[in-house]
């Protein structure tokens, strides 16, 4: 019963920690980027995702460009792309 509505790798769990970890990490992709976007850098450790001490989330790194990150994207798309050689240029602009 409790596989079948909260947990459904539990099973994993009586063989290997670590592979319990790892399972749940494959249906938890979310979390991560919820963890990158609200608290900081995310990486992993010890087969689980943690977040770095000290970093700042993305929400918080562009807070200050208010309403305008839409033209910080194509401000940051436009310049990475004029910086590349003549031949690996986009042909989109």
């Amino acid at each position: 019963m409790v596989t079948g509505m909260f947990d459904e790798f539990r099973a994993i769990k009586k063989y290997t920690t670590e592979g319990y970890m790892m399972a749940r990490l494959s249906k938890s992709i979310d979390g991560g980027l919820q963890g990158l976007l609200e608290h900081g850098q995310v990486y992993l450790k010890d087969g689980a995702l943690d977040v770095r001490p000290g970093t700042k989330g993305l929400l918080e790194i562009l807070e200050p460009l208010g309403a305008e990150v839409d033209q910080y994207q194509i401000w940051k798309a436009l310049n990475r792309d004029s910086q590349m050689p003549a031949d690996k240029r986009s042909s989109l602009y």
